[in-house]
């Protein structure tokens, strides 16, 4: 079992997705060994090495005993690669109510239950192919008939297409043009604009 890793923990409100404007405490595991073709823009580069604090037990039962959110946010990094960890730490935790939410590139299945499933592909190539929301950032590399295989190939809730950021400039144009003729609902890095983290 991996040990679990974190590069920042926080309190904000959920910026992208159906969730936009819940608030939620993110966990921001440390590490991710995929290779996907925006890793260099990356938006937390921080996260993809291994460095950072463990976090044991203790830790997450004092994070989650605090007010406020009752949400969980497990983001990364790729939080995927630490599955058996974060459900070990469920397991030892006596409060029960919190609800938790997992954000993943899908390159790896997702074998434990969460609340909300995340799937951000970062390639055409999903081994988690099902769960609650596509959200795909709209790169270079993505195609407007990947959107159809997108589609057609996977199962979820709901679709959405993110515009990149590169530098603090957004292809907006593309990703509005994308989901109009798509049908995807566009979604964006809203906590941003609203001052969050």
């Amino acid at each position: 079992m991996k040990k679990l890793i974190y590069n920042k923990i926080f309190e904000s409100v959920q910026g992208s997705g159906f969730h936009a404007g819940t608030l939620q405490t993110f966990i921001r595991l440390a590490g991710c060994d995929m290779r996907c073709p925006i890793r260099k823009v990356c938006d937390e580069p921080d996260s993809l090495n291994h460095s950072g604090e463990e976090l044991n037990a203790e830790d997450y039962e004092n994070l989650i005993s605090k007010p406020g959110s009752e949400w969980i946010h497990w983001t990364g990094g790729e939080p995927a690669q630490f599955q058996t960890g974060i459900e070990c730490l469920r397991n030892k935790c006596t409060r029960k109510n919190i609800k938790h939410h997992i954000q993943t590139s899908g390159l790896i299945a997702i074998e434990n239950e969460f609340d909300w499933l995340t799937v951000s592909p970062k390639s055409l190539e999903l081994i988690q192919n099902t769960g609650d929301e596509l959200i795909l950032v709209c790169g270079p590399w993505v195609r407007f008939e990947y959107l159809k295989r997108f589609i057609s190939e996977t199962e979820f809730k709901f679709y959405y297409l993110q515009p990149l950021e590169v530098a603090g400039r957004y292809n907006f144009e593309k990703t509005f043009e994308f989901a109009q003729r798509s049908g995807w609902k566009m979604t964006g890095q809203l906590h941003k604009q609203w001052g969050a983290r």
